[in-house]
Parts: structure tokens; C-alpha cells; sequence
């Protein structure tokens, strides 16, 4: 299955509705999924849980039936909310009939987020059904493609900010650290005779689970990759395959044959792979070097230290190693094949100050320091490259990036000291005296920078 831009959630008795809003989205060419793209044979939980790890933004079609529905509030909306809370997908609440679903406990955090069509509107009370649904399809459309209204200028202004905004944002996380380590790890698995990769990469991305591990996928795809990373002949195709892996930690699945069982079936499924005849991870990895005689491919998965402390700490590391280990193809790539386990340390402390949300604990003793340790010394020892940790970035950066993008910062923002105000952002301002912060979590300064300077 391939990345979608929208997924829509919605009750089956509501059916007409996501009908509607998938014509509208099929007519701008807005790539969507809903489950009328079941097919027959699949088994509709697991295409229904794919689409939704896959989609860049969720439409809900909120109503009571909606609300009634149990598949939605236990399935859905606990992984989107999962999604929402790591910045991983936008959602877009769309109020088709009137409904209290913001005093039940399933449906109030999506009380904090802007519903369409706006002021409480609802769809089925529109004059003219049809024009509503227009009008919400097209602010849709705006917040997809936010350059599709922009004059020349506003162009200009707009990759103007994606430059200024590249050094810092997560969504254009400058990683200089973390990206050097990738291109020394590729560049010493190429064999310097044959220009060929005899072996598969694994990497560890690790850090706290605020340092946006996501978006640094996303912007070595998008900006450095090519780059930086690795340097392509003039010849050879652009580009990156990304495959996201929901890996099995549950500890039902410490079994290698049942770890095998479900990345066999996701792999499929990200290659688009038909042939049940083909379920063999050997023979998957034939299809998989096809794509790497064109362009590199990275498949990774991600975990919680909160997850291993459930299922088992460095057991479930090593299961995902060994698994790996065991079933890595042998033969040459023309393309690197990398495969990456990014670990996010869970916060452990008492919620008492702005500061105390957003560093990790100290304690040598937690889930957090036991499994950084085990990482440096047994992934390393495995030939495994573990990139430098995700850390907080430095007020002394932000400055150096005010400093370098002045000029063009001015262009949307009108105040007079850049300094100070990222001096405010700096201030922990929930305590009596305001105490400075000499550092701050990537995602969490991502977002007051946007809404400082370019809101």
C-alpha cells in the first residue's frame, strides 16, 4: 500500500457522506483510502490499520454515529491520537450532524482541534449541502498543497521559508551530527572495486521521543539524502524508498517465526507484492533488490523505551537483531538496503515545572539509561551503526540561525530583536522568576519558532 494523503474515518451509516468527500478528493487528484478500497480476500483490520500508519492526515466525519461506533473509539481514534501526539498526522474533524462528542472521554482531545466547516456548523444544516461540502473540500485541498493559491511572490516567499526554516524546524530537522554518521556508515559499506553494496545497513536512531525522530526520516529523504548522504551518478534514478514496519514488540511475537509471519505480510504489502505463492522472506528480498538496482531503500521501525520495559528490554532489541541477522540476503545491491530501529526514550519525572516536562530523567537506574548503554555496546559490537543521539538543541544555535536568516525572518516577522525573542522562548516562564533554558527538545522549539516567527 502506498503512502495516501487523506484517510477518512467514518460510521458505515454515514456511508454517503464519505462518498461525497471521496469524489470531491478523486477530482483534485487528492490520493485518499477509505475502506470501499478493500479488496476482496484482505482482511480488512490489517488494510484499515496500514492505511491509517500511511495517510499524511485524517478526516473525520463526526456525527452520533460516529460516536456509536466501538470499531472507531477502541481502534481508530487510539491510533490516530497515537499519531496526532507525535506530530505524525494532521486531523481535520468535519461535523456532519450535531452530536456531543466533545464531553465523552474518547472524543475530547479532538475538542482542542479546529472542526470544519467552523462555527459550530454543521454539514447536514447547510442551505446548500453541496457548496459547503466544496468549500470544506477546498480549505482541505490549501492545507495539503499550501502553495497551490500563491501568487509568483508569495512562491518565492514560501521556498524562502523553507530554506529558513531547514536549519531548525522538524520538519526540516538539521541533524549536521547525526547526518555525517549516516554518510560515513554508507560510504564504508560500499566496496571500492565494484561500486557495489556487498551487505545490508542497520542503524539505531535514538533519543527522546520529543527530538522528532520521524521528521529526521523525512527530511534525509527530502533534503540530504541525495546531497549529503549519498552522492548519485548523473544517470542513475532520484530518490528514496521509504517502508514503514510496525514491528511485532508485543512479547507474544518473541517467537521468530511469528516475527517472521507478520514483517513478511507488511513487506508484501509496502511492495506491493500479490502473489500469495511468494511468502517467503527470501524471495521477497529478490523483489526487494529490483528497487535497489534503481534507488536506495530504507525500511525502518520504531519503539518505545516504555515499550520494552512492557515486553522485555533488551529481549525484544535483541529479537529485533538476531531476526535481521538471520534473514539479511547476501547477495550485491547497486543501492544501499538500510534497515533502522528508532529507539525514543520515554520522559521520567514528576510534572511539576515547563523544565521538568521536557528533560529525561538522570536516573542511571531507568528504563531509559539501561537500554542507551545496551545499545552503544552490543549494536556496536553487531557491526551495527548507532548514530549519535537525538539531543536538545542549544539556544546558541537558534541564535546562529536568527543571525544567519535576519533579512528574510523580517519578511513575515516585524518586531525588532530576533534575539530576544528567542531569549523568550528560552524562559521558563511557569515559575515565579523567570529561569533560562539552555536547550530545548527539537519538536517542541520546531513549533514556538513557527509560531513566533512565521504564523
Amino acid at each position: 500500500m502506498e503512502k495516501t494523503d487523506i484517510f477518512i474515518s467514518y460510521s458505515s451509516k454515514d456511508r454517503q457522506w464519505a462518498q461525497d468527500f471521496a469524489s470531491h478528493f478523486d477530482s483534485l487528484n487528492i490520493s485518499f483510502w477509505y475502506d470501499q478500497n478493500i479488496q476482496a480476500g484482505r482482511k480488512w483490520n490489517d488494510d484499515i490499520e496500514e492505511a491509517m500508519q500511511k495517510a499524511k492526515m485524517a478526516v473525520l466525519l463526526i456525527s452520533v454515529n460516529f460516536m456509536n461506533s466501538t470499531y472507531i473509539k477502541e481502534k481508530e481514534l487510539v491510533k490516530l491520537k497515537q499519531r496526532y501526539d507525535n506530530n505524525e498526522i494532521q486531523i481535520i474533524p468535519i461535523y456532519i450532524s450535531s452530536c456531543l462528542y466533545n464531553t465523552v472521554n474518547e472524543f475530547k482531545w479532538l475538542d482542542e482541534i479546529q472542526t470544519l466547516p467552523g462555527n459550530k456548523k454543521t454539514l447536514k444544516d447547510a442551505d446548500k449541502k453541496d457548496d459547503e461540502i466544496c468549500n470544506v473540500v477546498r480549505k482541505i485541498n490549501e492545507i495539503l498543497h499550501p502553495e497551490v493559491n500563491l501568487s509568483n511572490d508569495d512562491k518565492k516567499k514560501s521556498n524562502y521559508k523553507n530554506l529558513l526554516t531547514k536549519s531548525i524546524m522538524p520538519y526540516l530537522v538539521d541533524r549536521n551530527s547525526q547526518i555525517n554518521d549516516m554518510m560515513l556508515n554508507i560510504s564504508s559499506k560500499k566496496d571500492k572495486e565494484s561500486c557495489l553494496f556487498k551487505s545490508p545497513v542497520i542503524w539505531v536512531i535514538h533519543g527522546d521521543k520529543i527530538q522528532s525522530h520521524y521528521k529526521l526520516i523525512e527530511c534525509v529523504e527530502k533534503h540530504f539524502w541525495e546531497d549529503r548522504i549519498y552522492k548519485k551518478n548523473k544517470d542513475e534514478q532520484e530518490g528514496i524508498k521509504l517502508c514503514m514496519l510496525d514491528w511485532p514488540w508485543s512479547s507474544i511475537y518473541q517467537d521468530q517465526d511469528l516475527i517472521k509471519q507478520s514483517i513478511v505480510k507488511q513487506l508484501m504489502n509496502n511492495f506491493s507484492i500479490d502473489n500469495e505463492q511468494e511468502y517467503d522472506l527470501n524471495k521477497i528480498f529478490t523483489y526487494i533488490k529490483e528497487y535497489c538496482k534503481k534507488k536506495p531503500v530504507l525500511i525502518y521501525s520504531d519503539c518505545s523505551t516504555h515499550e520494552l520495559e512492557n515486553y522485555g528490554k533488551e529481549k525484544m532489541i535483541d529479537n529485533f537483531f538476531e531476526f535481521w541477522k538471520k534473514h539479511l540476503p547476501s547477495y550485491d545491491f547497486n543501492h544501499p538496503l538500510i534497515f533502522c530501529l528508532m529507539l525514543k526514550y520515554t520522559a521520567e519525572m514528576p510534572k511539576k515545572s515547563f523544565i521538568n516536562k521536557i528533560f529525561k530523567s538522570k536516573n542511571k537506574a531507568s528504563t531509559n539509561y539501561d537500554i542507551k548503554n545496551y545499545i552503544k555496546t552490543n549494536c556496536k559490537k553487531g557491526g551495527y551503526c548507532v548514530i549519535k543521539e537525538l539531543m536538545n538543541v542549544e539556544q546558541s544555535d537558534v541564535e546562529r540561525w536568527g543571525k544567519r536568516f535576519e533579512s528574510i525572518i523580517h519578511d513575515y516577522w516585524s518586531g525588532p530583536d530576533i534575539n530576544y525573542e528567542i531569549d523568550l522562548i528560552f524562559k521558563d516562564n511557569n515559575n515565579t522568576e523567570p529561569v533560562t533554558i539552555k536547550s530545548m527538545p527539537m519538536q517542541i522549539l520546531g513549533q514556538k519558532l513557527y509560531e513566533k516567527f512565521f504564523k
